[in-house]
């Protein structure tokens, strides 16, 4: 009788080795983007596919015998779920950001709003009551 080499439970301790790390490494995201609040060069559609993966792997890992990696994808799952919603939120907030900014800007060219705080000006106005400065002809 041959005798096994491989303990039957290494491959699944190796691959949930695997998923600690991932989760690990899509935490690190969360943490740089929470830090940066800035989402740039990420698309939210391949963190959805990784995190639809992560959700398989919770109902195919249980059913390969695989209790370690199954414990362990759960961590991924909500790593990945937590990334997309920063990345949503963020992503947002910056766009209304730009936004505004770039309307406070055309106002500001077009002499209707302070160069200074952003205050409504009226027209030939050279004295914002807002901030109580002096305005900069357009």
């Amino acid at each position: 009788m041959a005798r096994r080499l491989v303990d039957p439970m290494m491959p699944d301790l190796v691959n949930a080795a695997f998923e600690a790390g991932a989760a690990a490494a899509v935490l690190n995201h969360c943490r740089v983007l929470y830090r940066d609040k800035l989402v740039r060069g990420v698309s939210v559609v391949s963190t959805a596919f990784f995190a639809a993966w992560g959700f398989w792997n919770l109902w195919y890992y249980p059913h390969l015998g695989q209790p370690w990696s199954g414990a362990l994808a759960v961590g991924v799952c909500g790593a990945n779920l937590l990334w997309i919603v920063l990345m949503v939120w963020y992503r947002d907030r910056d766009t209304a950001a730009r936004r505004r900014q770039d309307l406070l800007a055309h106002l500001v060219a077009e002499g209707v709003a302070c160069c200074h705080c952003g205050g409504v000006l009226k027209r030939g106005q050279v004295y914002c009551f807002g901030c109580r400065r002096t305005v900069v002809a357009a």
